[in-house]
C-alpha cells in the first residue's frame, strides 16, 4: 500500500525505503482467494490502485473508520471495546507483526515484509512474543538432555513450590505431563488468570458469606471441601490423560460439596449431599467414546447441586450421550469429539437495537450453527424454527423484522458450522442507548464464565429449562471418571494420542477442565451464598 495514503497524524518514521521501491511480501492462499474475488466484482481503480471509492478516488478515512468502529462493537465485549485493543485501523499492521513474531518467523525476515530495520522489530516488538516462554524452556531442556523435568501449572500449590511462581520446576523423575500453549482468543484474554481464581477461592475459606458463614456445621463441611478440591486438582495437574479424569471429576465433585453447603437455597440437611447423583447406563466403547451413556438420578450431589444453584436439574432416568455432553462445553467447539451429536451450544452475541414501527427489536448473532440446520433450511422453511425451539433463552426470536421470512447466514469458514443473526423483543423504549439493550439481552442468556461470557444453551428431554454448564462439566467428567476407574485397558485405547481419533478431544478437555472447573466453583459459590 503506498504510504502516502497516511493522514499527517498517522505518518511515523517506519517504514523505510523509498518511495517508488517494490516491495514483493507473500500473503497466504486464503487471502488470495478474497483478493481476486474481489477483482473480479470491483476491478481496479484507473491508476492500479486495489480499493477505491465510487467515484475511482482515494477511500477516505472517514469511511473506513465508521466500518472499523461498527466492527469493534459487533465483535469486541464491552471491556475489551473501552480499552485500546484495535482502536485505530492501522492497528492491523501491529496485529500482523505480532503474529508473524509468535508463529517463529525470524526477526529479519518480519522487517523486510513490513519495511522496517530488524532494530525498529526488536524495539518496538521485544515484548509482544506470548506463550514463547515455555517454547525456550523446552529448547533448553532438550539441548541440557533434562528430561526428568515437571511442568506445573499456576495453581497456588505449584507456585508455592516454584520460585518466584514460574511454571518451569524441577521436580520428580518422571515426566508426568506437558504444559501446552492453546491457542489465545479475545475471550480467553477478558477470563482471569489461574491464580487469581485460586486466590479468591482461599479467601473465600473465612470471607463467604450466607449460610456457610454463621452455621459451624456447614463451615466446617465448607471449608474441608475446598480443601479437598484444590488438593484434587492439584494432582489433576501432575497427571496425564490417564488417571486425570478421576482427579478432576473428585475435585468438582468436593466443590459441588461446597457449593451446597454456601447455598441459602437449601435448608436443614438438604445441603449435606450424598452420592454422585449419577450413574452409568453404557461404557462399551467400541463404537466410539461419544456413544458412552451416563444416567442422572433423582438424587444425589448432581441434582442437589442444581437446587443449590438455583437451576433446573438434568431429567432423572433419561441417559445422556457423552457426545451430547461434549457439544454442551462452550471449550470443546476448538477440538470437538468425533462422532459427537446433539444440540450445540452456542455463543450468544448482542448486536444492538433496531426500531421498526412502534417495536423495539435486540439483534443477536448466534454461533455455532450445525452446517445442517441451513441446508434444511433451503428446502422446509420450519428448519429454523424447530432448531431453536430447543432453546428457552431465544423465545419469541424472529427472522429479520423487515422481511420476515429471511433469515440472516453468515458462514465462518470452516464449512461445518454457521453464524445465524436473529432479533428478540425488547421491552426498552425508542430512546434506550444501545448497550440498555445489550444488558436486556444479556439477561436471557446464560452467563458462563463472566458478565459477557453469554451463551444459549438448548434444554434436554423435559427438564423445563436450559442445561447449566457446570451441569455438563459434572456429567461429562462423571463417565470419562467411570472408564478411568473401571476399564483401564478400553481407556488406555482412548486416550492414545498414536492411534485414537478420540485422544486429542479428550486431552483438551481435560487441560480446560484444571482452568474452567475453580472458576465455574467460585462463581457458583458467590452466587448461591448470595454475594
Amino acid at each position: 500500500m503506498d504510504r502516502q495514503w497516511r493522514t499527517p497524524r498517522q505518518a511515523r518514521p517506519e517504514v523505510e525505503g523509498g518511495a517508488n521501491e517494490d516491495r514483493p511480501v507473500p500473503i497466504p492462499p486464503p487471502l488470495v482467494a478474497i483478493l481476486r474475488a474481489h477483482l473480479k466484482k470491483f476491478g481496479t481503480a484507473k491508476d492500479g490502485r486495489l480499493f477505491a471509492n465510487e467515484r475511482g478516488g482515494l477511500v477516505g478515512s472517514s469511511t473506513y473508520w465508521r466500518v472499523w468502529r461498527d466492527a469493534r462493537e459487533y465483535t469486541l465485549s464491552p471491556d475489551l471495546q473501552a480499552s485500546i485493543l484495535g482502536g485505530r485501523p492501522y492497528d492491523l499492521r501491529h496485529t500482523c507483526i505480532t503474529t508473524w513474531l509468535n508463529a517463529g518467523v525470524p526477526v529479519a525476515e518480519v522487517a523486510r515484509r513490513v519495511g522496517n530495520s530488524p532494530e525498529v522489530i526488536h524495539r518496538v516488538y521485544e515484548g509482544c512474543i506470548y506463550g514463547q516462554e515455555e517454547v525456550m524452556n523446552m529448547k533448553i531442556e532438550k539441548e541440557l538432555g533434562w528430561t526428568d523435568l515437571q511442568l506445573l501449572d499456576t495453581s497456588p500449590a505449584a507456585g508455592q513450590r516454584c520460585s518466584a511462581g514460574r511454571p518451569w520446576c524441577v521436580g520428580a523423575p518422571r515426566r508426568t505431563g506437558i504444559l501446552r500453549s492453546p491457542v489465545v482468543t479475545y475471550r480467553d484474554l477478558a477470563m482471569p488468570p489461574a491464580k487469581e481464581v485460586w486466590r479468591d477461592l482461599r479467601g473465600l475459606r473465612v470471607g463467604v458469606s450466607g449460610p456457610a458463614s454463621v452455621e459451624p456445621e456447614r463451615r466446617a463441611v465448607f471449608v474441608a471441601a475446598l480443601e479437598q478440591a484444590e488438593q484434587f486438582t492439584e494432582a489433576a495437574v501432575n497427571a496425564g490423560p490417564a488417571t486425570r479424569p478421576v482427579q478432576i471429576f473428585y475435585a468438582l465433585s468436593q466443590f459441588g460439596r461446597a457449593i451446597a453447603a454456601a447455598s441459602s437455597l437449601l435448608g436443614k440437611d438438604e445441603w449435606r449431599l450424598k452420592g454422585h447423583g449419577i450413574g452409568t447406563r453404557n461404557i462399551d466403547t467400541s463404537n466410539g467414546l461419544a456413544l458412552v451413556e451416563v444416567t442422572p438420578t433423582l438424587k444425589g450431589s448432581l441434582a442437589g447441586v442444581a437446587r443449590a444453584m438455583g437451576v433446573k436439574p438434568l431429567e432423572a432416568q433419561v441417559p445422556l450421550r457423552l457426545g451430547d455432553l461434549w457439544r454442551l462445553i462452550p471449550e470443546t467447539q476448538r477440538v470437538p469429539l468425533p462422532g459427537a451429536g446433539g444440540l450445540p451450544v452456542m455463543h450468544f452475541s448482542p448486536g444492538g437495537l433496531i426500531q421498526r414501527g412502534d417495536e423495539i427489536w435486540s439483534r443477536i448473532s448466534l454461533y455455532p450453527v450445525p452446517r445442517e440446520v441451513r441446508i434444511q433450511a433451503e428446502s422446509d422453511s420450519r428448519a429454523v424454527d424447530e432448531f431453536l425451539a430447543n432453546y428457552p433463552s431465544l423465545e419469541g426470536w424472529s427472522h429479520t423484522p423487515d422481511v420476515p421470512d429471511t433469515v440472516l447466514w453468515h458462514e465462518r469458514g470452516n464449512g461445518t458450522e454457521e453464524e445465524l443473526e436473529i432479533f428478540l423483543p425488547s421491552a426498552l423504549t425508542v430512546s434506550a442507548r444501545s448497550e440498555s439493550g445489550r444488558v436486556e439481552a444479556l439477561q436471557r442468556a446464560t452467563l458462563y464464565r463472566g458478565p459477557s461470557d453469554a451463551y444459549a444453551f438448548p434444554t434436554l428431554g423435559s427438564m423445563g429449562g436450559p442445561v447449566h454448564p457446570l451441569l455438563a462439566w459434572w456429567a461429562a467428567l462423571f463417565g470419562l471418571s467411570i472408564l478411568a476407574r473401571y476399564e483401564p485397558e478400553a481407556w488406555a485405547e482412548i486416550v492414545d494420542i498414536d492411534g485414537s481419533p478420540a485422544a486429542n478431544a479428550v486431552e483438551h478437555l481435560l487441560d480446560e477442565a484444571i482452568t474452567v472447573v475453580p472458576h465455574m466453583a467460585l462463581l457458583a459459590i458467590l452466587d448461591a451464598a448470595g454475594r
